[in-house]
């Protein structure tokens, strides 16, 4: 049997688990175990899916305007990110394009390399074109080098996310990439 809509006890699960992502109450347990239910949740809301999910995740991500609702825990952005890439709207997209620190005059690059990393692996998941050209300037591949990611993982996972992506864009700046970089981003590409 097909489902023509989405069961509502998944967007009640969505609900509840948003709620989670964003508590802190410590009163009850240590902020370890406090970030670790957060972690979880941000999981099960990349699989869970919906709009729901998709706005609590980008809002720990730290996406929303003013980075309200950022996270604090490394860990849980970088699920946060992992499960954007799970969900593949174009919202998604654009939350990830700004957290790698490549949208469009938007301030918002996760200041963690591992953020970064996560999110230009999320791209490659999605495999929506309009992240090529955010992934090339995090490789480096723009003139002048705009754009170029500090972290050689961050530039790697650029280089694999592009090569996932395809395209004749992303091809021509892989073949430029693959004289310059340093062996961390070969490796990756």
């Amino acid at each position: 049997a097909t489902f023509s809509r989405r069961p509502p006890a998944l967007d009640l699960a969505a609900k509840e688990l948003a709620y989670l992502l964003r508590s802190t109450d410590a009163a009850k347990v240590s902020h370890e175990e406090i970030a670790t239910v957060r972690m979880y949740a941000a999981a099960a809301l990349g699989t869970i899916g919906g709009e729901q999910a998709t706005l609590a995740l980008i809002r720990a991500l730290g996406q929303e305007e003013g980075q309200a609702g950022r996270d604090q825990d490394d860990w849980v952005r970088a699920g946060a990110a992992s499960s954007l890439g799970k969900i593949a709207s174009v919202r998604a997209t654009l939350a990830l394009i700004t957290a790698l620190g490549q949208g469009e005059g938007q301030p918002g690059q996760d200041q963690h390399p591992y953020i970064r990393m996560v999110a230009a692996r999320s791209l490659g998941l999605i495999g929506d074109g309009r992240a090529t050209i955010a992934l090339i300037r995090a490789l480096g591949q723009e003139a002048g080098h705009a754009g170029r990611d500090e972290s050689p993982q961050v530039r790697g996972a650029a280089a694999q996310a592009l090569g996932l992506i395809g395209g004749a864009q992303a091809a021509r700046a892989l073949i430029r990439a693959s004289g310059r970089c340093g062996q961390a981003v070969r490796d990756e590409s």
